[in-house]
């Protein structure tokens, strides 16, 4: 069949031969084939309005409040304003993303919301720059089906989406985009939280690109930007961003405290209503005048802190009216604010254990998942977060994980200077989460485990990246150092070469980018491109084995060198050189 055609193109088409020389050729549905080859590298998660984001209480702004800057934003969007770019910036727990969700949910239901993206911290797809891109072109397919072709040609060439970010973006934003005429009113795309992102030179690279793309080539679309002021961002739209493409704002410009105050009254009377039975003695209006505007004062113009103590004062942990005098009597801003909520929380049994490694775990576990990694049982790690439920969503569903209502609790818990007390060193859990991976580890081996679900995969992949972090840190001490090193050592005593070979399968490659051939009830791992990158892991280890070779005591040395060379040989001969 076409034995003898030449210069014709059909992807992803379907031949049918009906007769000794007739062909039916059936050109493949554009939506279906777009989506199903996005879909694996979308995040559905990151879009405004998932169940995610709902999960986490996202919200759109209560009425009569934020009406000024959302009134500037709404004006940019109609079009009159020609600069294509719109930054909001502004610091934590300013409402940034308040604001942002309001602003696509009114863009919707004007049937001119192109696309979302919400970064957020630690939370997997929704910190990958990878995700980005093809997230915003699986949406823009949805909404403008003239571009679902041009899509799809730049799909059929395979290397497309492992292309640099500014090719990807390119290809999957912008050349199907020059195809729409630009409308009266264009789309808006908004991409939130910026500085959330894990890549950050990667958010360096978008923000010249888009400076860029929207100075040499107008597209029907509008992009709607926020992020905190940080400098590497601050730098990226001065350098690579004229003046007639961004129009800024700054929401610290736009005086909170009078939605503030709206929105502590109405949720505070939502509360009295609700828990009428535990306040029938609680005068009317509560809170009171004189204590709301204390309230405001303490907020520090912050919706964070304002949000955290709503949950702090309706957590059911106690009256709310008690939980409200005392918050009244603290300093003002969230960190006091976080300071109280984990003084009165810390009680419960493993709960410096389970709170430290939920700062510094490389992605997210399942509760049921960090029960195993931390050999505690679920129910632990619910008891321990008993009172945490006004900064961190502690699900029921032991299969879904914990995670922080927003990014500054991170910040706060992990700056010594302002968590005094309660700041958790990484030091001590970057060590307690390596011994915990390499503990894991060894059972596994001598079980004989050969799939032990995420928790193994994730004790596999991350002890290099705790242990790299623990042994970088200059505050790391040589009883941390030989804490893990004992860990380690009880690994290479337990491995064999088959146990290693699916170690850097399951865990260090992550299943990716290896050929694997099963040979009757053994597995034949062949590394392929990605094999540099173990190397990479492998390399970086060993150099900090070689820096705290200088500093240690001829028996320390001993030790480092054996474990360094164990590394090295195992990894570097035995399985390169054997595969």
């Amino acid at each position: 069949m076409l034995s003898h055609a030449s210069r014709f193109k059909a992807i992803g088409s379907t031949f049918t031969s009906i007769g000794r020389d007739q062909i039916n050729i059936t050109p493949p549905d554009p939506a279906s084939s777009v989506f199903s080859i996005l879909k694996p590298h979308v995040a559905l998660t990151a879009l405004y309005n998932s169940s995610a984001r709902e999960a986490e209480h996202a919200s759109t702004c209560l009425p009569d409040t934020r009406e000024k800057v959302l009134e500037n934003i709404l004006e940019w969007t109609m079009g009159d304003d020609k600069r294509p770019i719109c930054w909001l910036r502004g610091p934590a727990g300013s409402g940034k993303s308040t604001v942002a969700h309001t602003i696509a949910e009114q863009c919707h239901q004007r049937d001119e919301l192109a696309a979302t993206f919400f970064f957020s911290r630690g939370k997997g797809d929704r910190s990958d720059i990878g995700k980005l891109l093809p997230t915003l072109a699986f949406q823009l397919a949805q909404r403008m089906p003239s571009i679902r072709p041009l899509l799809l040609e730049a799909l059929a060439d395979e290397s497309t989406l492992s292309q640099t970010l500014g090719d990807r973006f390119l290809n999957l934003i912008v050349k199907p985009l020059r195809a729409i005429e630009e409308s009266k009113h264009p789309m808006i795309i908004i991409i939130d939280g910026l500085d959330e992102c894990a890549v950050q030179d990667a958010i360096v690279t978008l923000i010249k690109f888009l400076g860029e793309t929207n100075l040499s080539h107008r597209l029907p679309v509008r992009f709607l930007l926020t992020s905190r002021p940080e400098t590497q961002i601050r730098d990226a739209f001065r350098l690579h961003v004229t003046q007639s493409t961004v129009f800024p704002l700054a929401l610290e410009d736009f005086a909170a405290h009078n939605d503030i105050r709206i929105y502590l009254q109405s949720r505070l009377s939502d509360t009295r209503n609700r828990r009428d039975l535990l306040m029938r003695d609680v005068p009317i209006p509560w809170p009171s005048k004189t204590h709301l505007e204390m309230l405001v004062h303490q907020s520090e113009g912050l919706f964070i802190y304002v949000s955290t103590l709503l949950k702090f004062v309706d957590d059911g942990l106690g009256l709310p009216q008690e939980k409200l005098e005392r918050v009244l009597k603290i300093y003002t801003g969230v960190d006091s604010l976080y300071t109280q909520v984990i003084s009165e929380a810390r009680h419960y049994p493993h709960f410096d254990r389970v709170l430290g490694s939920l700062m510094y775990l490389e992605r997210p576990l399942s509760i049921n998942q960090l029960a195993q990694l931390l050999q505690l049982q679920a129910a632990h790690i619910q008891q321990a977060m008993q009172g945490c439920h006004s900064i961190l969503t502690v699900p029921d569903n032991n299969d879904d994980s914990i995670r922080p209502y927003h990014a500054s609790l991170r910040d706060f818990l992990t700056d010594h200077q302002r968590a005094q007390h309660h700041f958790l060193s990484p030091v001590e859990y970057h060590a307690l989460i390596s011994a915990q991976c390499l503990e894991l580890i060894t059972m596994g081996f001598k079980n004989n485990i050969t799939r032990g679900g995420e928790p193994m995969s994730y004790a596999c992949e991350a002890w290099h990246h705790h242990c790299c972090i623990l042994l970088s840190n200059e505050d790391c001490t040589f009883d941390k150092f030989n804490f893990c090193l004992r860990h380690l050592q009880d690994v290479m005593k337990v491995i064999d070469l088959q146990w290693l070979k699916y170690w850097i399968y399951e865990g260090l490659m992550n299943g990716k980018g290896l050929i694997i051939k099963k040979k009757s009830e053994h597995y034949d791992f062949r590394l392929s491109g990605n094999a540099k990158r173990l190397q990479r892991k492998v390399q970086q280890l060993w150099e900090i084995v070689h820096d705290w070779e200088k500093v240690c005591d001829y028996k320390q040395y001993i030790n480092i060198k054996l474990i360094g060379c164990m590394l090295h040989y195992y990894m570097y001969v035995t399985v390169f050189h054997s595969c």
